[in-house]
């Protein structure tokens, strides 16, 4: 990375779930000025000393809080957390962590569930953050900011100017941001968003993004073998908000917004294999050009439930749309995607898990109508300008995929654009299969 002055990166879960990870992991740190971490990731196998160690604090709640749980934590999912942080330590080695910092987790975690959802969700990064610590690292801590950080770049960018300094080397714990004179966390994936507002708040020149591949054109567990699935070296910013926000864990969407503001360009790369490719993701339309048309990656969202709002005259009525938006959001149902549905009419994309609470929420302020469709997947298509080529290949690869487009219209799916995208709905039995036609026919065959 030589000639960048200044460098975030942030390692996922996979990059810190072992003590070898964090190994490969800190030559990285040490390559940058502020080190963003996640939690232990899952190990391989089955069984709950493998899962990831926020879905273990995030159960501990969850039975916590459960009536049936009468206000008991659990001891084996303590127990089993406390395991993971003290393998991780014993592998590195390290004698700057002492071992009264072990004995304390359970404590810690103990603490945290009886507090708050947040406070278990946030432990384990900060307890990542601390190992790191430990290695001469010097600890961000968002709570000990002046200001409400949420997730605006500005106020981010305030925090860290009074405390960063050029030659320090720094742990963030990932998902972890001020809101309201508390620590909250973001959401799922958070630890991109703290990635990219730390990127933006020290005004980086590189943003790199640690997992354990580079992007590629499909999901490698739908495609197989793996090697179907294509590497992808660029992609702007807004071509991996789309796969971002339908269904790819590529980039969380929310992380690129600080990024395209700073105009700082990300590299998705491997954490354990240095001279592996990496995919660059940046706001360079002039080299997007030369793959115009091209369908660079699909990804497919499954479970999803289609909310279809009627209400007439809605379209002359001032506010009626944010109305909607609003009274989803209050009951924290976040939305995939919505669309015009006709003059008096809304679609609403919302994950399966919510579609009751979203249906109850709009059903109380729509002067009208509220449909759902069930069983439905989204597969998008993403690439540079892709109307001029794709939508005369669609119809007909979806045919030859098994589709009745004729019975499919008339079921209300539709074909929608984006700025660099085209997204169908499909009837969740056939959508793999759909998925994998579409793929062979505009990405392996390029």
């Amino acid at each position: 990375m030589s000639g960048i002055e200044r460098v975030v990166a942030k390692a996922g879960g996979t990059s810190n779930a072992t003590a070898e990870a964090v190994q490969q992991s800190l030559s990285w740190a040490e390559q940058s000025d502020i080190f963003v971490v996640s939690a232990p990731g899952a190990l391989p196998g089955d069984g709950v000393e493998t899962e990831k160690v926020t879905k273990l604090l995030k159960k501990a709640r969850q039975d916590y809080v459960n009536p049936d749980g009468r206000g008991r934590i659990s001891l084996e999912l303590v127990d089993t957390i406390t395991e993971r942080y003290a393998a991780i330590v014993h592998g590195l080695g390290s004698k700057s962590m002492h071992s009264m910092w072990i004995d304390a987790i359970p404590v810690r975690v103990h603490q945290a569930v009886l507090q708050s959802e947040h406070a278990a969700s946030m432990l384990g990064e900060r307890l990542q953050a601390e190992i790191y610590e430990g290695q001469g690292f010097t600890l961000l801590d968002p709570g000990r900011s002046r200001y409400d950080l949420d997730d605006e770049p500005t106020w981010w960018r305030q925090w860290l100017d009074t405390v960063v300094q050029k030659d320090g080397k720094y742990v963030l714990p990932g998902n972890t941001t001020r809101s309201n004179g508390q620590l909250v966390t973001f959401d799922e994936g958070g630890s991109d968003i703290s990635g990219g507002l730390a990127a933006y708040g020290i005004h980086a020149d590189l943003n790199l993004n640690l997992t354990d591949n580079p992007a590629l054109s499909a999901n490698p567990k739908i495609i197989t073998p793996s090697d179907r699935a294509q590497y992808i070296p660029h992609m702007l910013y807004a071509e991996g908000r789309e796969l971002g926000r339908n269904g790819t864990g590529l980039v969380h969407p929310a992380a690129m917004t600080p990024l395209m503001k700073g105009n700082i360009p990300t590299e998705i790369r491997s954490t354990f294999d240095l001279h592996a490719p990496a995919t660059r993701l940046d706001s360079d339309e002039e080299r997007a050009r030369s793959r115009r048309s091209r369908v660079l990656a699909l990804s497919l969202m499954e479970n999803v439930v289609i909310h279809q709002v009627y209400e007439p005259g809605m379209a002359e009525k001032r506010g009626r749309l944010a109305a909607f938006d609003t009274a989803l959001a209050e009951v924290e149902v976040p939305i995939i995607d919505s669309q015009g549905n006709g003059v008096d009419g809304q679609k609403y994309y919302i994950a399966a898990k919510h579609a009751k609470v979203a249906q109850k929420a709009l059903e109380k302020v729509v002067e009208g109508k509220v449909r759902q469709m069930h069983d439905v997947d989204l597969i998008t298509m993403v690439g540079y300008d892709l109307r001029s080529r794709v939508i005369d290949h669609m119809m007909g690869v979806a045919l030859n995929a098994g589709l009745d487009m004729k019975e499919w219209q008339r079921e209300g799916h539709e074909l929608s654009f984006g700025d660099h995208s085209l997204r169908m709905s499909v009837e969740s039995a056939k959508s793999r299969h759909v998925y994998e036609r579409l793929h062979a026919h505009f990405c392996e065959n390029e």
